[in-house]
């Protein structure tokens, strides 16, 4: 296996998890509602790693449309 299909299957699996982990804690932080930065913070970094993921050319369903 070549380096970069070895670090595209863990993007496609560990990446995707990690998004999910991450949309779920912006998700609890909006519920706050205490107006801090943090959750722009990780929104931020949420839209880099689905970039990085889409990138890639793995297919990354929005959270809005993602049945819980």
């Amino acid at each position: 296996m070549r380096m970069d299909e070895e670090h595209s299957g863990r993007l496609d699996r560990e990446g995707i998890a990690a998004l999910n982990h991450m949309e779920e804690a912006l998700e609890l932080l909006d519920g706050c509602g205490d107006g801090s930065d943090v959750g722009a913070h990780l929104d931020l970094a949420i839209c880099r790693l689905r970039d990085l993921i889409e990138s890639k050319g793995i297919e990354v369903t929005p959270r809005s449309t993602q049945s819980s």
